[in-house]
């Protein structure tokens, strides 16, 4: 798993506007590893890194959170 989450952040690397907010487990056993990117265009991504059962894999996942524009009307 740890290879994994490396991995993950080495790719956030490469791109020269994010920055790694935090990261660290998420659970006692550390069986799920997560972490916040910030990007200076707006988005921020959720990402976590999970072992399967057996520990003979892990689950990556990386939620994008993206800036959004909300009109609302005057007097309402």
């Amino acid at each position: 798993m740890t290879e994994a989450a490396a991995d993950m952040l080495r790719s956030y690397r490469e791109v020269p506007t994010a920055q790694l907010a935090l990261s660290g487990y998420l659970d006692i056993k550390g069986n799920v590893w997560g972490a916040i990117v910030r990007d200076g265009r707006g988005w921020v991504d959720m990402v976590t890194v999970a072992v399967d059962t057996g520990d003979a894999s892990c689950r990556l996942r990386a939620v994008r959170l993206v800036p959004q524009t909300i009109s609302s009307k005057e007097g309402s």
